[in-house]
């Protein structure tokens, strides 16, 4: 069975990790891997057209990407950066899982202040 699976704890001595630390190296794995996923969009939006630079990137946050975007370019940014967000991945590839690419649905939000947000439903073409 697939899902059920012993980790090795190489820090306990070469001993196979069991019940609070199994549950963190479990977790360790999906964190690691959706970081991943992550950074490697952040690779693909700095270029060729470097959204990161022209939509005012901040900072990653968690499992976010933060902009203090240009109101003229915010459609069009939102659109583009959301997009490649949801790209399937070219790395992180499992021929049970995600035999097409690691692919997430990603939430856009946008407003002037933290407390303004507001969650944007339409930007999907």
């Amino acid at each position: 069975d697939r899902a059920r699976r012993s980790l090795h704890n190489s820090a306990a001595g070469g001993k196979w990790a069991h019940g609070d630390e199994q549950e963190a190296a479990k977790s360790f794995i999906a964190q690691n891997t959706a970081h991943c996923h992550l950074k490697e969009a952040m690779l693909r939006l700095n270029w060729p057209e470097g959204w990161l630079h022209d939509a005012g990137f901040i900072a990653p946050i968690h499992d976010e990407l933060l902009f203090e975007c240009p109101d003229l370019l915010l459609e069009q940014a939102r659109v583009a950066v959301a997009m490649e967000m949801e790209r399937p991945s070219d790395v992180l590839v499992d021929p049970v899982v995600a035999p097409l690419g690691l692919s997430v649905e990603v939430e856009v939000s946008t407003g002037k202040s933290w407390n303004a947000m507001l969650k944007v439903t339409a930007w999907k073409r």
